[in-house]
């Protein structure tokens, strides 16, 4: 006799082990202690994996509560209230630190913290400083804007039914005042003042103590009210401690389990969602990261939330049928690398010490933001890079402006990099400055967009007049946007075309024309706006790349990545745009654009 006698299934390693892997799904894994249905008032807060909750609620109609500031509708806010994140307006909240002290401020335990960070005239709110990727204009702007917020936060504590919390960070930032910031100074916004500003690495007494005090005081006000943890499953990008980061981030997601641990044993009205023992246990033999091993997949996010919706028994609707298909589900769940987050930004934090005689500017898409990591590799000073992934641009996610030439629509993040692109672009240094863009090339998708529209449109005729019609109608916003740029006074724009790469594709070996056609085609059009053509395809040639030009990349459906280049080929294409910037002697011309913006709006 002995005590594991009679213990049913779940509690033995091996048939749990078996079923997982017939299955892609572990029964009994989680059984909640108390119901969550649909018609539940649910509250979520938390770091950038909680994004993901907040996202399978609402699209699978469940009273998902959502705050949003109604003074933020204009259409540079526009993907922030159409595409809301949390159910209030904090940004991510990465450590038990920083809940705290939300909710003291909300309910008038504390004053409101006024803590500024301050970044070319704009101020930011040291506690969400992504909230507004562009700062506000003035600190009267920001707390009034915070007032609102702190209101909303309290509105939503009274008359929710279930808060869900994701914890992700013991690391954070705090400044001598005790002041938990949302990120580093100087990551985002600010400078970092070691007389003022301290790293704290929080320990398990200290998180337990401050998440117990947020129940209690919570329960205070709204006695009802029910709470559910998770952990993130993702792993720290950077750690300011003395440790290598994957034994700080594994210390880190250690103490923020355990501390879940106690919750439950201790608090009745407290469960723990296992979504980072999911994800991060060895049970999963394909991993459910990207090839950064970092972000969490599509793939992975679906395998998370089908347990959830599986273990609290919600009603499957037609929407959730469908996003059991591949399609579907790439469709419906992001992958985290859509998500916002203030720690990732440090993964672009990298020293550029060495100038080129011009102010470098990189504007477009993945493959401008590739060209940007071969430029940090050879230490040339530029800005920007990829502003917004291809299909934001193929799909127009922008809108033109007067003041800031565009604004990006696709993400916040993408408004941030913009904005702080935009600053020093529109500087008014009398130093040349060169724009490289990718704006209207997108060939892995304007192709294949091109092809469909001659096969629509024009009898399948493909000619420079339907070539013409195609830009005229389906790329206008593009050559718009590349117009304004080269009006810009003492500024050169350059127009590098894609990685001529499509024959690492078989598939499209009889295809090649095509791409051929769209770039000799892309390269007048823009050349008559006033831009200068780097045509990557003349440059290196299509037929005989070298091995090293390939990217060797399989995405997790099996796709090769035929339409970016190796990290050789982009090293080599900023050798050659710096080889022509530094021959050609730029001067501020507008060239034909105001004709071929005429042209266009005809």
């Amino acid at each position: 006799m002995n005590p594991y006698i009679g213990l049913s299934e779940k509690h033995f390693w091996k048939p749990s082990a078996a079923k997982f892997q017939e299955s892609s799904f572990i029964e009994e894994l989680w059984i909640p202690k108390f119901e969550i249905s649909d018609n539940a008032a649910i509250i979520t807060a938390g770091s950038c994996f909680a994004q993901n909750i907040g996202r399978w609620l609402k699209k699978n109609e469940f009273n998902w509560m959502n705050f949003p500031d109604s003074s933020k509708n204009s259409d540079k806010n526009q993907n922030r209230t159409e595409a809301p994140k949390f159910s209030f307006e904090t940004g991510n909240i990465y450590t038990a630190r920083q809940l705290r002290q939300w909710i003291a401020q909300a309910l008038g335990d504390i004053k409101i913290i006024d803590t500024v960070l301050e970044r070319d005239g704009r101020f930011y709110d040291a506690q969400r400083q992504m909230e507004e990727p562009c700062g506000f204009e003035s600190h009267e702007d920001m707390l009034e804007s915070k007032t609102k917020l702190l209101k909303n936060i309290k509105i939503g504590i009274e008359t929710a039914d279930i808060f869900i919390f994701t914890l992700g960070l013991t690391e954070g930032w705090e400044d001598r005042g005790g002041v938990a910031y949302s990120s580093a100074p100087g990551v985002i916004a600010g400078e970092f003042d070691a007389s003022n500003h301290q790293f704290k690495n929080y320990s398990y007494h200290e998180i337990l103590s401050d998440i117990v005090w947020v129940i209690n005081r919570l329960k205070n006000v709204n006695n009802n009210l029910k709470f559910l943890t998770t952990v993130s499953p993702v792993p720290l990008t950077a750690t300011a401690s003395q440790n290598h980061v994957l034994v700080a981030s594994t210390a880190s997601k250690s103490v923020l389990r355990a501390v879940c641990e106690e919750l439950i044993f201790e608090h009745n009205d407290v469960d723990y969602f296992p979504s980072f023992d999911l994800l991060t246990s060895h049970i999963n033999v394909d991993s459910k990261f990207t090839d950064n091993l970092r972000t969490i997949s599509s793939e992975g996010v679906e395998f998370v939330m089908k347990h959830f919706e599986r273990s609290i028994g919600a009603r499957t609707s037609d929407n959730l049928k469908d996003a059991n298909t591949p399609a579907m589900h790439k469709k419906h769940l992001k992958s985290e690398i859509d998500l916002e987050c203030e720690e990732s930004l440090l993964e672009n934090w990298a020293p550029r010490e060495v100038n080129v005689n011009n102010q470098l500017y990189l504007i477009g898409d993945s493959q401008l933001g590739r060209l940007s990591a071969a430029l940090n590799r050879s230490g040339v000073d530029h800005y920007g890079g990829g502003i917004m992934a291809g299909s934001a641009w193929t799909d127009q996610k922008f809108a033109l402006d007067e003041e800031e030439l565009f604004v990006p629509l696709e993400t916040v993040e993408a408004r941030k990099k913009w904005c702080e692109t935009f600053a020093k672009l529109s500087s008014n240094s009398e130093q040349q400055k060169i724009i490289i863009t990718n704006i209207g090339e997108q060939t892995h998708r304007s192709v294949t967009g091109y092809v469909e529209f001659v096969s629509k449109n024009c009898e399948n005729k493909i000619s420079d007049d339907s070539f013409m019609q195609f830009i005229k109608t389906q790329c206008n916003l593009q050559m718009q946007l590349l117009i304004k740029f080269c009006k810009l006074p003492n500024t050169k724009v350059i127009f590098v075309t894609d990685p001529p790469t499509q024959l690492f594709q078989q598939s499209l070996e009889d295809k090649l024309h095509f791409w051929r056609y769209y770039d000799k085609c892309i390269s007048k059009v823009v050349k008559s706006i006033g831009c200068d053509v780097f045509n990557a395809r003349v440059h290196f040639g299509d037929v005989g790349l070298p091995e090293k030009y390939f990217s060797g990349k399989h995405f997790n459906n099996g796709q090769v990545d035929w339409f970016h280049g190796g990290e050789a080929y982009y090293d080599d294409l900023g050798l050659a745009l710096l080889e022509k910037i530094n021959k050609k002697s730029y001067i501020s011309a507008i060239s034909h654009s105001d004709e071929m913006s005429n042209k266009l709006s005809a």
